[in-house]
């Protein structure tokens, strides 16, 4: 089920072709914010970018919002990603580190600390 669905979903983002205008959130929004910074793309190539890790970490979405939520965050991931590469080549260091996506790519701060961690989100009490 889960294959046909998502074969569903990327023969259906593949007839809709390129969108109109290409948009980027914000790398310090939380994710799923719907606000969007219009100076860089999250258009056809960050949806390509975000299919292909799916693909690669055989990732798979119960519908298409939670899908989309996650898109989100792998963007906003992704921006991070970029950021420190350029500033780990701006360093100049000969074996400066080098970032890139991994399994967690479309996981949350908090959803990485309590994994990796046990990290507890406070509550509302304390």
């Amino acid at each position: 089920m889960r294959t046909i669905f998502a074969c569903a979903i990327l023969f259906g983002l593949a007839a809709a072709g390129p969108a109109e205008k290409s948009e980027k959130v914000r790398a310090n929004d939380k994710p799923g914010a719907n606000e969007r910074n219009d100076d860089k793309g999250v258009g056809p190539v960050k949806m390509d970018k975000f299919l292909e890790w799916c693909s690669k970490n055989n990732k798979s979405y119960s519908n298409y919002s939670h899908m989309q939520m996650r898109s989100s965050i792998f963007n906003v991931n992704d921006a991070v990603i970029d950021e420190l590469n350029l500033e780990s080549k701006a360093s100049g260091k000969a074996h400066a580190a080098r970032f890139e996506h991994n399994f967690t790519s479309d996981y949350t701060q908090m959803e990485f600390e309590q994994l990796f961690t046990g990290a507890q989100p406070l509550s509302s009490a304390d």
